[in-house]
């Protein structure tokens, strides 16, 4: 039974192996050898990467900004004291300087145009 079992397998996979030996135009072979290659796959994936990589790189000849936020609690009290002259003639008289304890919060904003690198690569 078992001996059945493995002379059908066989035979089907003689008749698939049958079909699939029917001749193929130059076109045909090209287009499956094509459609199957794992190098070409891995290639063109590469490509499109590198055009990515080219857009991207793109955008930072345009204006960027930049806005940041800090916010920071002092938990202890800080003192800074500064003798007058610390600073050659500043400061005139001495300076003591405390901290409360309360929130602080900075903000900051920075606009940046690459000017240099469009003159240089040609670009208005």
């Amino acid at each position: 039974m078992l001996f059945a079992g493995l002379l059908c397998g066989c035979l089907a996979a003689n008749a698939r192996l049958a079909h699939a030996a029917e001749v193929l135009t130059l076109d045909q072979a090209l287009d499956i050898a094509l459609q199957e290659n794992r190098l070409l796959e891995n290639a063109t994936m590469e490509v499109d990467k590198a055009a990515d990589s080219v857009a991207a790189e793109k955008t930072r000849r345009l204006p960027r900004l930049d806005l940041r936020l800090s916010e920071s609690y002092n938990l202890t009290k800080q003192s800074y004291t500064y003798d007058a002259g610390t600073f050659g003639n500043v400061p005139t008289r001495d300076i003591k300087i405390e901290s409360q304890d309360d929130f602080t919060t900075v903000v900051s904003a920075s606009i940046k145009q690459p000017l240099s690198e469009l003159y240089r690569i040609n670009l208005p």
